[in-house]
């Protein structure tokens, strides 16, 4: 709606219910600029940047205009400069109040407006608190159920009751207990082809669902079926099969739910995935819901069988820059190849999934989950000897020595990337060649390094330890291995080194004839 039209002051009046509010009006009738200003800047100092942007091109929609109304006549003046303070004291606290009254008390369009104002304001974490606490969900779920015939209503209750749900697990049961669910299976079913409630019921199920109990009692009532047929549904709405994706895998989590996604399920993602290639957040929704699944064998084995490896190389491929992507879509080539990747149907396939892995490494060198994922996944393929082979023909192209070394170089400080990067080498070290590179290109001195710096990570130590063992026909700076080693021991008898006397004696006395 453009400012100039009335909507504004009518619901300045009628939806809040202040009396008279001639004083917004110009002499013709319209909105008093000044008077929307006013309300601008208090948007903006409240942090409301999106609703602002909006304001400021003279575009007014009736929901921004409605919170905008709403949030100025119920906050003091005095308080739209306090932007340094916490969010919730920026707000009368009457305000929150006020509002859940008005869920009861309000129907048709102007309840829409409200839960709309709702659903917007929970999206902070301190309104979201206070509307909760002012019996905000019981309210929204009553309002839901008595106007189960407004598909605007039920839209707009399912996004505040996703937001409710977000990152509060005592919401999330408080929603449980209050029967939530049943309301928004509710609305799901009724309005079953209306993309707007399904994207919403979605992602209150995926909220909710992130909490052990909660998603026991979605599988119960059989949230699962009502997930897959909205997939099915709506295959072209790509903020469906978003919501839909993270559902399920919230769900999936629980090994006892995952059952009941079924081949169903497997067709479904490796359909997403192959509808939805450009779209990085349905891709990296679709590989975290690849790696819950793959938790199962025989889950892992059908979606091989469907081919899911080759679209997650493409989607790999065609997301190469984004780290979102990357990330999921190593964790999911790394449940995929599980025992080695195996269960993958060739050593030139895996291979295939070993250069992507590579490739996420290098494209993103310094981008720590990226790592962490990739060089997870790596030590994973490398296990298999079929892939080691095919490695030494294709070192030429892309090193895995020196993509896996310069990993650990760059990321010193996170113990899971240096561990899996030495188990990965600790793999390819059981070829001679591999074992002359390992050395050659400095990673002695990256595992002394590693060691000196995670002293407190018996596993990481142990890995690096089990490298060097691998590695150490090849005497390049072992002097310098003994000498970090025995300073080690000899100077922290509390240190977890010491635990592992015996195997450190074998590999300094092999090499630095030391007893």
């Amino acid at each position: 709606l453009i400012c100039g039209q009335t909507i504004f002051v009518e619901m300045l009046q009628d939806s809040l219910e202040v009396g008279d509010a001639s004083a917004h009006l110009t002499p013709d009738g319209l909105v008093d600029p000044a008077a929307l200003e006013a309300a601008i800047e208090a948007l903006r100092m409240m942090n409301f940047g999106e609703q602002c942007a909006k304001l400021t091109q003279w575009v007014l929609t009736d929901d921004v205009a409605f919170l905008c109304a709403f949030v100025v006549l119920h906050t003091p003046k005095e308080q739209y400069n306090r932007s340094a303070l916490p969010f919730s004291e920026r707000f009368d606290p009457d305000l929150f109040r006020v509002l859940i009254e008005k869920v009861s008390s309000s129907n048709g369009m102007v309840l829409e407006r409200i839960l709309r104002v709702c659903w917007i304001l929970s999206r902070h974490n301190a309104p979201r608190m206070a509307i909760a606490a002012e019996g905000g969900i019981r309210r929204v779920l009553e309002a839901m159920t008595d106007n189960l015939d407004s598909a605007g209503v039920q839209e707009a209750g399912l996004h505040a009751l996703l937001n409710f749900a977000a990152h509060m697990k005592p919401n999330k049961v408080s929603i449980l207990h209050a029967g939530g669910l049943e309301v928004v299976f509710a609305a799901m079913r009724r309005y079953s082809t209306n993309p707007g409630v399904q994207e919403a019921g979605c992602g209150a199920l995926r909220n909710m669902g992130s909490f052990d109990v909660v998603k026991v009692a979605i599988a119960k009532a059989g949230g699962v079926r009502l997930l897959l047929d909205t997939l099915d549904m709506h295959t072209g709405n790509v903020n469906v099969q978003l919501s839909g994706c993270s559902a399920l895998r919230n769900l999936a989590i629980n090994s006892r739910i995952r059952p009941q996604i079924g081949q169903a399920g497997v067709l479904a993602v490796s359909r997403i995935m192959s509808d939805h290639l450009e779209h990085a957040g349905v891709q990296e929704a679709a590989c975290s819901l690849i790696r819950t699944l793959a938790q199962s064998d025989a889950f892992r084995q059908a979606m091989v069988r469907c081919g899911v490896a080759d679209r997650l190389l493409r989607v790999l491929r065609r997301h190469v820059d984004t780290p979102g992507v990357q990330k999921s879509g190593c964790n999911a080539l790394g449940a995929l190849g599980a025992h080695g990747g195996t269960d993958l149907p060739s050593a030139p396939s895996r291979l295939d999934c070993v250069i992507a892995v590579m490739t996420a490494m290098t494209r993103h060198t310094c981008v720590t989950c990226v790592q962490r994922a990739a060089a997870r996944t790596l030590a994973a393929f490398c296990a298999d000897p079929d892939v080691r082979s095919c490695l030494l023909s294709s070192r030429r192209e892309l090193h895995p020595v020196h993509v896996i070394l310069r990993s650990m170089e760059l990321n010193s400080e996170s113990k899971e990337v240096l561990r899996s990067c030495a188990e990965a080498l600790t793999h390819l070290a059981q070829n001679e060649t591999f074992q002359e590179d390992i050395v050659d290109n400095g990673a002695v001195a990256l595992l002394v390094a590693g060691i000196d710096r995670h002293l407190a990570c018996v596993e990481l130590v142990y890995q690096h330890i089990a490298l060097l063992q691998a590695v150490q026909k090849h005497a390049l700076g072992w002097d310098k291995i003994r000498l970090v080693f025995l300073g080690c021991l000899k100077g922290n008898a509390d240190s977890p080194l010491t635990l592992l006397n015996p195997r450190l004696i074998r590999v300094i006395a092999s090499q630095a004839g030391h007893a």
